[in-house]
């Protein structure tokens, strides 16, 4: 763990805990959870694996005035898709006055100069003014809003073998990922920062299909003619489960070929993947989509997907 203000976990936690069941800006603290404070469960599992990871840094400043608490991550995945470092950071918690979140974010940006980052991205609750009103006078600009939706899966009653869709079989690879490549949704923070080469945004997409599919990532695909003209990346997170006490079920990625648009496998594909968590015993599925894809939030508003959370994502180039 690295920082100038970076501690021990353990005397972080201990530090912010009294003011957690206060707090209203964590991710997951409006997810369905038979757990009462299963939310803080969960943040405390993110602040033991970032310390543990060794692409991760803590940042916490704690003084008279308030506390702050940043994770910064310098990902060799995103440097070797980009040709130079990115870092990414995270305002994991954030209470009292602005200044101190100002100057943790003054530490975390000396140290992504000190690492020679060229770029840093923050994501933030859409809510959290001040840490965004923090970020901006740092010079980050706004790209993008997520928006986190949740919905119960166990009221589908879909078959997904008659939807036409099925797990991605190592044959499916290369064309999903040139699906994924091509889709038609190209106003990601991305693609929206003109100072990312528009080739190595693309390509973005199709590189996230294939590491999934190395990490044995579950992948829907659906076929138009014989072929696949759709897939769907998703996700089993086991943290999240063991501490909101549901089965939860993730949405990370879908796209379409261009070709098979109109047809209505965007919906089938949708349900599927809807009734495929049901299938593995999910409780509830998490999913996320940017505001301003409005067939995504169609999509999702028919599938009964209620919005938990909202996710601002800024851009700072250093160089």
């Amino acid at each position: 763990m690295q920082g100038s203000s970076a501690r021990h976990v353990d005397r972080i936690w201990s530090s912010i805990l009294p003011r957690l069941d206060a707090y209203a800006y964590d991710h997951y603290r409006r997810y369905p959870s038979r757990l009462e404070c299963g939310w803080i469960d969960l943040l405390h599992q993110r602040l033991t694996a970032a310390e543990v990871d060794p692409e991760s840094q803590l940042f916490f400043v704690d003084d008279e005035r308030g506390q702050s608490l940043i994770c910064l991550k310098v990902r060799s995945w995103d440097q070797e898709h980009f040709g130079f470092q990115l870092g990414s950071i995270e305002i994991l918690f954030s209470e009292g006055s602005d200044e101190t979140c100002r100057d943790c974010l003054s530490e975390v940006l000396s140290s992504c100069k000190e690492q020679d980052l060229g770029f840093v991205s923050a994501r933030i609750n859409g809510d959290q003014l001040d840490a965004i009103h923090a970020l901006e006078e740092k010079g980050f600009r706004y790209f993008e809003d997520i928006i986190w939706p949740v919905a119960d899966c166990r009221k589908e009653t879909a078959d997904i073998s008659q939807l036409g869709v099925r797990l991605i079989a190592d044959e499916d690879l290369e064309s999903v990922a040139a699906i994924a490549q091509c889709s038609p949704y190209q106003r990601g923070h991305y693609h929206c920062d003109p100072k990312f080469p528009r080739d190595r945004a693309d390509l973005l997409y199709a590189r996230w299909v294939k590491t999934a599919h190395a990490q044995h990532k579950p992948i829907l695909v659906i076929e138009d003619d014989g072929k696949a003209a759709g897939y769907f990346v998703l996700d089993l997170p086991e943290n999240v489960s063991a501490a909101l006490g549901y089965r939860y079920g993730g949405m990370r990625s879908l796209g379409l070929s261009a070709a098979a648009r109109g047809k209505g496998l965007g919906r089938r594909l949708f349900r599927g993947a809807v009734a495929w968590f049901r299938d593995q015993g999910c409780d509830f599925i998490d999913s996320g989509y940017a505001s301003k894809n409005h067939l995504s939030a169609r999509l999702h508003q028919g599938a009964s997907f209620n919005s938990v959370y909202e996710e601002i994502t800024m851009h700072l180039w250093l160089r």
